[in-house]
C-alpha cells in the first residue's frame, strides 16, 4: 500500500480546488483520499471489488457518504 503522501504530492501538483481526480486503479483509494481532503472531486475504479470495499471505509465519516449496495455486502 502506498504512503498517502505520494498522491497527496501529485494531487497538489497537477490540479486545483474542484477539479477532478481520475484513478483507474483506485486500489486501497489513497488518491481519492488526498483529493478529498484537498478538496478536489474524485473517481476511483478498481477490478477488485473487495479493495474498494476497504477503501470505502476511510470516507464513512465524510458528508455524503454512501455505500452502494453490491458493495455493502461483500465482507
Amino acid at each position: 500500500m502506498q504512503p498517502t503522501g505520494i498522491p497527496d504530492f501529485f494531487v497538489r501538483f497537477l490540479t486545483e480546488p474542484d477539479d477532478l481526480v481520475v484513478d483507474p486503479f483506485g486500489g486501497t483509494v489513497r488518491t481519492g483520499l488526498a483529493a478529498e481532503r484537498l478538496g478536489r472531486r474524485w473517481l476511483v475504479t478498481d477490478w477488485m471489488l473487495e479493495y474498494l470495499r476497504g477503501g470505502a471505509e476511510l470516507f464513512r465519516g465524510c458528508a455524503g457518504f454512501g455505500l452502494h449496495p453490491a458493495l455493502a455486502t461483500l465482507d
